[in-house]
């Protein structure tokens, strides 16, 4: 292991989520989102054949490669930088054929429904079975872009005719490759320890620590291993084995670093009451101490305090309880937040000025919902109006954050905004299928000093 598993993130690093499917990467996906400007975002996110046929150049651009890319798309890129997150292959492989099962747009699911596979026929039927073999070890050890490419493109004949593949989707140029890749990660997780992995990522890279998020394709009524007849997990296990050395490995490797970034946290920023804790840090005492990690790591990397402050809805994140931005009509870029009902963003701000916060909200899924928005900095509530209201061009609030909230010293505040509820869009047109809990939709927000304005 690295002297050190932090990393700081440069203009030219290009961060790569190897998203291996059924890892609870959908989820980290939309996390991901939020930490990167829009527009520095591959937007071909389930399509890593697709940056063989980019123009040169163009890939340099985007610095978050965010979904199903394996390691081998590295070649293509200026200064690839890689994160994944590995499962337990056997409730991996359980949780493909659940999704298979009941996903009409995956290449065999026709054929699984027609004939009314178990889970055990699913991992032993060569139809099936063959091209699922180890592909965790697939994208993390896998062969090259080139090799890669021939092989999925012979599998569209493959799957349309219904044929046994007669080998895996996903090949590795062996487990030790996979190891040793895996080990030169910037970062990985486990999706079993999800709560901590995320943890480790702000961590590594500096980030807010990440709270009020909303799961995606989390199902309560999956199986777990136990829940498995033997010869299903049998099944799988033959199909896992470079996944099950791979995933012991990874599991060793993601105590050791997460140890190491406790131990880290303590000596950094621990005070007296963290001295003479009694067994390991509990999650709030981690997510304290990672906060201040954050914002050392913040005013390093940030130009410093200012007196003028505009988040464009487009722009990264750095808080919490917002969706990824999408654009919004004529072009614009906006923000929803959710799932929860505050959203939070953080700001550096210069001491010893009044500033006028403004922000627009472009639209809600219910109306009274915007009787409902409050603001508060820094827990100080923050008395609103509203100076501008419109079906086209949305809702603008205004209000005054005193000097009093920032202090006596140039700091980082946090402002939360409250909505009374979140919706689904279902809730109002029942044909949407968004699965998305929503609250208020950003157009942007700007703190500006009293005395500047003018």
């Amino acid at each position: 292991m690295p002297d050190s598993i932090e990393h700081v993130l440069t203009p030219e690093d290009q961060l790569v989520f190897v998203h291996i499917p059924k890892t609870a990467g959908l989820t980290v996906r939309a996390i991901l989102s939020n930490r990167f400007d829009y527009g520095a975002c591959y937007p071909r996110s389930n399509e890593w054949w697709w940056v063989g046929k980019e123009s040169p150049g163009t890939l340099d651009h985007y610095r978050l490669f965010n979904g199903h890319f394996p390691y081998c798309v590295g070649e293509l890129l200026s200064r690839p930088l890689f994160f994944t997150m590995l499962r337990e292959p056997v409730d991996r492989l359980a949780s493909q054929f659940n999704y298979v099962r009941r996903s009409p747009s995956t290449p065999i699911h026709e054929f699984i429904s027609e004939s009314g596979l178990t889970l055990e026929e699913f991992l032993t039927n060569p139809v099936t079975a063959n091209g699922l073999r180890d592909w965790q070890s697939g994208f993390i050890g896998s062969v090259g872009f080139g090799e890669l490419c021939r092989i999925h493109k012979a599998l569209t004949e493959i799957e349309t005719e219904r044929r046994d593949p007669g080998g895996t989707h996903y090949p590795n140029l062996g487990i030790a490759v996979a190891k040793e890749r895996l080990g030169s990660f910037a970062m990985f997780g486990l999706s079993e320890r999800f709560d901590e992995s995320l943890m480790l990522l702000d961590y590594t890279f500096g980030w807010k620590p990440t709270r009020n998020y909303q799961s995606f394709n989390r199902r309560a009524d999956r199986e777990r291993r136990e829940e498995l007849s033997a010869k299903a997990i049998d099944a799988a296990l033959a199909l896992s084995c470079d996944d099950v050395e791979l995933y012991a490995f990874a599991a060793r490797l993601f105590d050791e670093r997460f140890t190491a970034m406790c131990h880290d946290l303590l000596e950094r920023y621990g005070g007296a009451r963290h001295a003479v804790r009694s067994g390991p840090l509990d999650g709030e005492s981690l997510v304290e101490l990672l906060e201040a990690h954050y914002k050392k790591r913040a005013i390093e990397r940030d130009d410093g305090p200012r007196t003028t402050w505009v988040w464009p809805p487009g722009a990264a994140a750095v808080g919490n309880g917002w969706h990824a931005a999408e654009e919004f009509g004529d072009g614009r870029c906006a923000r929803w937040s959710g799932p929860g009902t505050v959203s939070t963003l953080d700001a550096l701000l210069r001491c010893g000025t009044d500033y006028r916060v403004e922000f627009d909200i472009l639209c809600v899924l219910e109306p009274s919902l915007l009787d409902t928005v409050s603001l508060a900095v820094d827990g100080e509530s923050i008395a609103l109006e509203r100076i501008s209201s419109s079906s086209a061009e949305g809702h603008r609030f205004r209000g005054v954050v005193s000097a009093s909230v920032v202090g006596e010293t140039d700091r980082i505040v946090t402002l939360a905004w409250k909505v009374g509820r979140t919706m689904k869009p279902s809730e109002v047109d029942p044909s949407n299928f968004d699965p998305r809990w929503l609250g208020l939709c950003f157009g942007g927000v700007s703190l500006t000093s009293v005395g500047s304005e003018g």
